[in-house]
């Protein structure tokens, strides 16, 4: 069936050329993918496809955040709703990445940064600190 989606004239990237796209879908159609990519105008879209996605142990959240420090208060907050559990966190920038890091570590969190910019050896090695 072709895409029933009403995509905007502008692209996203056009509007919001510093944040992310991801779209995410139970079923989509081979036409609907096509439709997808054609009007986002992604060049090299990184594509996950699974038999399911009902993973029970994931949650996805998005929120604003005002400034950078807002941000690292939602997520000292979301963190401190969670003691003892792990995660991940994803950031921007590798600046973004260091300065999150920096932050949770001043709070004696133990914390592993993970970044293209990391040095060839510690890219080889594990992800352990």
């Amino acid at each position: 069936t072709p895409c029933e989606h009403s995509f905007p004239t502008r692209r996203s990237s056009d509007l919001f050329p510093r944040i992310p796209i991801i779209a995410m879908s139970a079923s989509l159609s081979d036409v609907d993918l096509a439709a997808i990519i054609s009007s986002f105008k992604l060049q090299t879209p990184l594509l996950l496809q699974s038999d399911s996605f009902n993973r029970p142990n994931i949650s996805y959240s998005i929120k604003m955040k005002r400034s950078d420090q807002h941000g690292l208060e939602m997520l000292l907050e979301f963190l401190k709703e969670r003691p003892g559990e792990c995660g991940i966190i994803y950031t921007a920038t590798t600046s973004q990445c260091e300065w999150v890091a920096e932050q949770l570590r001043s709070l004696r969190l133990k914390v592993v940064v993970c970044h293209g910019v990391r040095s060839p050896h510690r890219r080889s090695g594990p992800v352990i600190d």
